[in-house]
């Protein structure tokens, strides 16, 4: 594992410790990985089609933890659409490092999540 992967992952894992709810949730998306477990749950604040606040709360891996907080990062500005048009393969040039192959599966779990932003309903109504 090279430095520069090790130091961004560990310092987005950090960030994501820190984040808490958005003021207004207008959005939500969850996603599992079925062979490992790791699991994203992202809330968002969506106005005039955009992302204007977003938080992740991964449950998993390092890395998997760590990229979903990168991509959260990522999408604030962006529209759904921007979301869903963001392949897997984009996943490390977006982040700004390189995915080793072996924790693929792991890096996915957050896109795919952001990908299944919804609108929110609160589990009380459900």
């Amino acid at each position: 594992m090279n430095a520069k992967f090790q130091e961004r992952i560990l310092d987005a894992w950090a960030r994501g410790k820190q984040q808490t709810h958005p003021a207004a949730i207008t959005h939500s998306g969850e996603d599992t990985n079925d062979t490992c477990g790791d699991t994203v749950y992202a809330e968002a604040c969506l106005i005039g089609g955009r992302i204007i606040e977003i938080a992740v709360f991964p449950r998993g891996c390092c890395t998997s933890e760590a990229v979903a907080v990168l991509l959260s990062e990522w999408a604030v500005g962006k529209s759904l659409a921007e979301i869903q048009a963001l392949c897997e393969e984009d996943i490390p040039t977006t982040v700004g490092v390189e995915i080793p192959d072996n924790r693929y599966a792991c890096m996915c779990v957050g896109l795919r999540a952001l990908k299944r932003l919804r609108v929110h309903i609160p589990r009380q109504l459900l």
